[in-house]
């Protein structure tokens, strides 16, 4: 019997390198994303929302569990 489950997690981070932020997920998009798009493509200069995507949501799901959606809010801190 299996039993089936919907789960929601957050992660609240703070963004203190952007160009060290982006760098990350470009070496991350190089090891695991499709070789149709450059990791710049993918990630662009500066696009935080693509860098944290490719993160903490690369669309490959551990087994045992789906990814049904991702989002990112960005707010600015004074």
């Amino acid at each position: 019997m299996t039993n089936r489950l919907t789960a929601e997690i957050s992660i609240l981070v703070e963004i203190n390198d952007i160009g060290a932020l982006v760098a990350a997920a470009r070496e991350r998009c190089l090891a695991f994303c499709s070789a149709e798009f450059s990791a710049e493509e993918t990630i662009p200069d500066g696009d935080v929302r693509a860098a944290l995507h490719i993160l903490f949501d690369p669309s490959i799901a551990p087994n045992g569990c789906t990814i049904i959606n991702s989002a990112c809010e960005l707010s600015h801190n004074p």
